[in-house]
């Protein structure tokens, strides 16, 4: 049995190291990662054999993650998402060394364009795909859906009769 404060400390070592690596993925993922000293940092002030049970214990309970082949339907999306994604990397890059200004503005009306784009060209395969499945409703969604993206209402105003300042009202 491990004594109450190794497991306390243990504890307090996972939590810190989990936190520093969803950051780090985080920061990778959406390509603002710093160097490496900052999760070398939250190492450095734990003991190296706390590190190392920490890394055992950590492995020894976290069960195997396999990830099924992706479905046609599934590739479709995905494919769709990661050029979305690829062209507003690439905006993304050009936008940075700009100051500000016009340029800047439209590159940044293009990258909310892609985007926008992006979804729509999902939800038109979401709805092809909801149609071979025989998912009327599912479809119908996904059209809706678009027809929001692309041809936003208005917003319903009402007049309501006012009185005249000063006016005494009948009620």
């Amino acid at each position: 049995m491990i004594p109450p404060v190794q497991v306390r400390t243990l504890l307090i070592a996972i939590a810190l190291l989990s936190t520093a690596s969803i950051a780090a993925a985080d920061e990778t993922a959406t390509g603002s990662a710093r160097p490496a000293r900052d999760g070398q940092a939250v190492q450095g002030n734990l003991s190296p054999e706390l590190v190392k049970r920490t890394a055992e214990a950590t492995a020894a309970t976290r069960p195997e993650l396999r990830r099924a082949p992706m479905t046609k339907a599934e590739k479709t999306i995905f494919d769709i998402q990661e050029l979305g994604r690829t062209q507003v990397a690439e905006l993304q890059k050009q936008i940075e060394p700009l100051a500000g200004g016009p340029a800047r503005h439209a590159l940044e009306i293009k990258v909310i364009q892609v985007k926008r784009d992006t979804e729509v060209q999902v939800l038109r395969a979401l709805s092809a795909q909801a149609l071979q499945r025989g998912d009327i409703a599912g479809s119908r969604a996904a059209n809706d859906a678009i027809e929001m993206i692309l041809h936003p209402k208005a917003p319903q105003t009402t007049m309501v009769p006012r009185s005249a300042p000063g006016a005494v009202s009948n009620q």
